[in-house]
């Protein structure tokens, strides 16, 4: 076993959210929760999948991520593709090892070569396709040698998901004040051109009042937002932005329910400060008017965020009909 800190591992990989599920390959258990985030002992193999719900175009569906444990803390952020190799596998292993098939595993279909296709749908939303040879179980007859092998008809993980969810407090970070004195950047003529031209598209009659929403969601304590400053910024950066001392005006707490979890996120309004497209180069800098950023319920405790508060952070610029303009993907918080 190796223990992991998923709120640290959230952060390295910069995801947004403690939605986590568990695939343990050795057993084909499932875990639609993982009971104390911030001490997960892991298997080998084990597969992590991160979902976020996700905000476009009025719709609502979750954004997922897949993380594969591997020897000493390695891990590898994988597609679904790569996981369905694992677990085929891993399948093999299971079969030879306790001569049944693994929990929720169910034989889809046949192909003329003698191999089988089959379904592992731990929940009604996860489904994962595996493609078995008979020379891996090295049996003439794959599909009738399955068919005769009994089912595991329990979930080894259903134990971790009836344990309540530790409420872990994090640590508040202390973010070290930036030195007068530090070395000048060296700017390219290359990234002179690239200012040159993000400043002509924005003076090119570029509005840079922010667009507030109806009445209704302000009283809500929500205010959609749409700035074209940040906007520009964004669009020349593939989304990528860094804001710089915005005050917040407003926290908005807001939640969701998915597979019977309630999923719990910040809208933090930020009244401008200047945006950037990186925090790391001598980039020009621009003052923009209002912006909504998406915050973590663990990003809330890490950086104590509150109204009043003067920060600085990076993400990417979403949009969609239903909040606006939104920044999200936001790793930490600077207060100045």
């Amino acid at each position: 076993m190796v223990n992991f800190n998923l709120f640290e591992l959230k952060d390295e990989y910069e995801l947004s959210g403690n939605w986590w599920n568990l695939v343990r390959t050795s057993n084909f258990g499932f875990a639609s929760r993982i009971p104390d985030l911030a001490s997960f002992d892991a298997e080998k193999d084990d597969i992590l999948i991160h979902k976020v719900m996700v905000e476009e175009d009025g719709r609502r569906f979750p954004e997922l991520s897949y993380i594969i444990i591997g020897d000493d803390r390695n891990i590898d952020v994988t597609n679904k593709r790569g996981l369905s190799d694992l677990l085929a596998k891993k399948f093999v292993e299971y079969i030879e090892k306790n001569e049944k098939i693994p929990f929720n595993c169910l034989i889809r279909k046949s192909f003329k070569d003698g191999s089988v296709q089959i379904k592992y749908k731990p929940t009604k939303y996860d489904e994962f396709t595996l493609k078995i040879s008979a020379k891996n179980l090295k049996v003439d007859d794959l599909a009738g040698y399955l068919e005769g092998l009994k089912s595991e008809e329990k979930n080894p993980l259903e134990y971790m998901n009836s344990i309540s969810r530790k409420k872990t407090t994090q640590t508040q970070l202390v973010v070290p004040e930036v030195k007068s004195n530090q070395q000048p950047m060296i700017i390219s003529e290359n990234q002179k051109k690239n200012d040159s031209d993000l400043e002509a598209m924005i003076k090119s009659g570029v509005q840079t009042e922010a667009k507030s929403g109806t009445p209704s969601s302000v009283r809500s304590g929500f205010t959609k937002l749409y700035d074209e400053i940040i906007s520009k910024v964004a669009g020349s950066n593939e989304n990528r932005v860094y804001v710089i001392k915005a005050e917040i005006l407003n926290i908005t707490e807001r939640s969701y329910t998915y597979e019977e979890d309630t999923i719990t996120y910040y809208l933090v309004h930020v009244k401008g400060g200047q945006v950037t497209r990186d925090s790391k180069k001598a980039t020009q800098r621009f003052n923009f008017d209002e912006i909504n950023v998406r915050s973590s319920s663990n990003a809330m405790i890490k950086f104590d965020l509150n109204v009043g508060d003067i920060i600085s952070f990076k993400g990417k610029l979403k949009s969609d009909n239903f909040s606006g303009d939104v920044i999200k993907n936001v790793r930490k918080f600077t207060k100045s």
